[in-house]
């Protein structure tokens, strides 16, 4: 079996489905395909949309951040666990499982 020689090239299905609705310039150089409906698996056309990398990063990054605070609280009101525990749990900074909790007692209602 022969290799094949240079960089591998990888275009995701969702990003071929978006340059098959609006042709192969629609996507500017640098340019990234963002499912508004933030379903990663998704290919469903009129659910994409091509941002900045810079805006597509902060704007998963802060959806991806929401849904974990959320699964954290849940699992802090549930159990009423500690600072440090909560941090191992879900894999953040000790000094973010101190915030969350904090802003959490100051207003039960925040997420």
């Amino acid at each position: 079996m022969r290799s094949r020689k240079g960089p591998r090239i990888s275009t995701g299905l969702h990003r071929l489905a978006y340059l098959s609705k609006y042709g192969p310039d629609s996507i500017p150089p640098g340019g990234q395909v963002h499912h508004r409906c933030g379903n990663r698996e998704c290919c469903h056309r009129d659910h994409l949309e091509v941002l900045s990398a810079a805006d597509h990063s902060k704007l998963t990054n802060s959806e991806r951040g929401r849904s974990l605070r959320e699964a954290a609280r849940s699992h802090w009101r549930a159990t009423g666990c500690k600072a440090a525990e909560l941090s191992r749990k879900f894999g953040v900074h000790s000094e973010t499982g101190r915030r969350w909790i904090h802003r959490w007692k100051a207003d039960p209602d925040a997420a």
